[in-house]
């Protein structure tokens, strides 16, 4: 069975990477590398020297991940070559919670950062990123902001595009590939497209 590498840049503990993972784990073997923390909007950035420390963690679902004390692109990185025992045949980043689809928005995500990361390693990768509408967004007794969103399309959705990509590849001269889910679809068709230059509203 083919190994796929899941990461994000919500923190190990957050629900997109969950949902990830149960998206994929009939699909492929799992194995999870995120960073410890959120790291939302970090880009690329990879801690050069700075000592980074390795942690399991237990996901909602009872099953094992891995936090690292550092980004998006240093989970990557640690999980490809030091937590798989091989090269894993795909890295999946997300889902995120927020979308990634302009060539702005693209170079701070750490989302769409980390699938670079891997494909600068030699893996192919998915960044995976869900439209939020604003209800989507509630505050708790405390104040704090959290997200309340339904993953089971964007889940539908990402293991049919990772399952065609393991079996049939990425198309020829493509080894990243920006996954853009709406959250009340009208269509469950995928459509080729290419990023705004900025997203205006």
């Amino acid at each position: 069975m083919k190994t796929i590498l899941i990461s994000n840049d919500d923190g190990v503990l957050g629900p997109g990477i969950l949902a990830t993972k149960q998206a994929l784990e009939g699909i492929a073997n799992t194995v999870v590398v995120a960073p410890q923390e959120n790291n939302s909007a970090v880009g690329r950035k990879v801690n050069i020297m700075k000592h980074m420390y390795l942690d399991k963690y237990e996901l909602a679902d009872g099953s094992e991940a891995y936090g690292l004390s550092g980004t998006p692109a240093d989970s990557v990185n640690v999980g490809i070559n030091y937590v798989c025992d091989e090269k894993p045949d795909l890295v999946v980043t997300g889902i995120n919670p927020g979308i990634n689809i302009s060539r702005f928005q693209i170079t701070t995500s750490g989302t769409v950062c980390a699938a670079l990361e891997a494909v600068g390693l030699g893996v192919p990768a998915i960044a995976c990123s869900l439209f939020l509408d604003d209800d989507c967004f509630k505050q708790d007794e405390e104040g704090n902001w959290y997200v309340d969103t339904d993953y089971s399309f964007a889940q539908e959705i990402l293991a049919k595009v990772v399952k065609r990509v393991l079996d049939e590849g990425l198309p020829e001269g493509v080894d990243l590939f920006n996954l853009n889910i709406p959250s009340k679809p009208s269509s469950d068709k995928i459509k080729i497209t290419t990023l705004a230059d900025r997203m205006l509203d």
